[in-house]
């Protein structure tokens, strides 16, 4: 014996948000709570960065030919794209 069918749902009424911003979006976020606690410098600031898998890949396999981490690749880009588009501020946390 089948039951009703339950009414359909209306879904008008909501708006699509962004997932994800587009890839060469930077976001910024507020330094997790208890930051200090796991070793992470109280006056940094997060920043995602999303890229393709590829360039990730890419990253890590340059970082690791130079022994260098590949959290410095990143920051000697934005280091490069700063002085070129005359920004003057720090990119490094001293």
């Amino acid at each position: 014996m089948a039951g009703k069918k339950p009414p359909a749902r209306d879904y008008s009424a909501l708006a699509l948000v962004p997932v994800a911003p587009a890839p060469s979006e930077v976001v910024t976020q507020p330094p997790a709570a208890g930051a200090s606690k796991r070793g992470v410098r109280t006056d940094a600031v997060q920043v995602t960065l999303y890229v393709s898998d590829d360039f990730r890949a890419a990253i890590n396999v340059y970082a690791a030919e130079h022994r260098i981490k590949p959290h410095d690749c990143y920051i000697e880009a934005l280091e490069a794209w700063a002085k070129n588009h005359h920004i003057a501020p720090a990119v490094r946390v001293k």
